[in-house]
């Protein structure tokens, strides 16, 4: 199952992630989004590493949900972040979605 992040907030520096909202594409209806606060990106990190269960990031288009990139994991050692693309910056990275 692929699940599909359509906004984040991030903290101060805006780096790491606090709140995302993401959505589960087993509807055909548009259902509000589920919340994931900071206290639980570790469970989706958990869920993209150990359970093999897809993250994208996604939009809105005329109220057709489209899917982007695929959401990975990147451990710099101190700390674990989300990201779509790899690289060296330690912070999280998910496209260019809607902040809130």
């Amino acid at each position: 199952m692929t699940y599909f992040v359509t906004a984040v907030k991030k903290d101060s520096n805006n780096e790491i992630i606090n709140l995302m909202y993401f959505h589960n594409p087993s509807s055909d209806k548009i259902e509000p989004p589920i919340k994931f606060y900071s206290s639980e990106i570790d469970l989706v990190i958990e869920f993209i590493n150990d359970m093999k269960v897809e993250f994208k990031t996604a939009y809105f288009e005329e109220n057709v949900l489209i899917a982007g990139s695929k959401i990975i994991v990147q451990d710099s050692g101190k700390r674990k972040y989300l990201k779509t693309l790899s690289n060296k910056e330690d912070k999280d990275n998910l496209d260019n979605l809607p902040t809130f």
